[in-house]
């Protein structure tokens, strides 16, 4: 699965590069912000000036859209136009929290929270890693860290199954992590029973 993501997503980043080359593009990751059948019909030469102004705009849109939610997560339940989720459970004052065990192993060390990928390069070694969730451009990060604390996510997750490739304790499903927890902060991460204890 990973080769062929990867194959495809080196063939859209060149397909990115001819679009932007043709100006019809900013940046080339631009590209994923195009429906596949947009990227046929460009490459096929079937729209018009006018067509290719308004995919230009529309690419804007859904990109300034993406990034504005993209580190927000989303509700747990959707009744109609209602949002649910579930009680949270731990505050800021909590000593102890309890997520889905997700990687065995006992670890004490220094929490480090980061949100997005862009922060992976200020991570020490031997840290707890927090974080919203990860995905395959994280894998570098998980030789180093001592443990992973995600807000989402369960046993199948990304996070969950590198961690157990690493022989990494890993605790998923603790929502706010990033608020609840502090860098520098001293914890014990229990990826038997899922259990984060901080050390006073």
């Amino acid at each position: 699965m990973d080769r062929w993501i990867t194959r495809n997503r080196t063939v859209y980043l060149k397909i990115g590069k001819l679009l932007k080359n043709e100006d019809v593009l900013k940046e080339e990751d631009d590209v994923f912000f195009l429906k596949k059948k947009e990227v046929e019909n460009l490459l096929r030469n079937k729209y018009k000036d006018e067509d290719i102004l308004r995919l230009k705009a529309e690419v804007n849109k859904r990109k300034d859209e993406f990034l504005k939610f993209e580190n927000d997560l989303p509700p747990k339940f959707l009744l109609g136009s209602h949002e649910y989720n579930d009680v949270l459970k731990f505050s800021k004052n909590s000593v102890s929290f309890e997520g889905i065990p997700a990687s065995q192993g006992l670890f004490t060390g220094k929490i480090h929270i980061i949100n997005t990928i862009d922060q992976i390069s200020t991570v020490q070694s031997n840290e707890i890693l927090v974080v919203p969730r990860t995905d395959p451009g994280w894998t570098p990060v998980f030789s180093k860290i001592g443990g992973l604390i995600t807000e989402t996510g369960g046993i199948l997750s990304h996070g969950a199954v590198v961690s157990r490739e690493y022989g990494i304790p890993a605790v998923t499903n603790i929502p706010n992590a990033c608020k609840l927890f502090s860098n520098n902060q001293i914890v014990t991460i229990n990826g038997n029973d899922g259990t984060i204890s901080i050390k006073k």
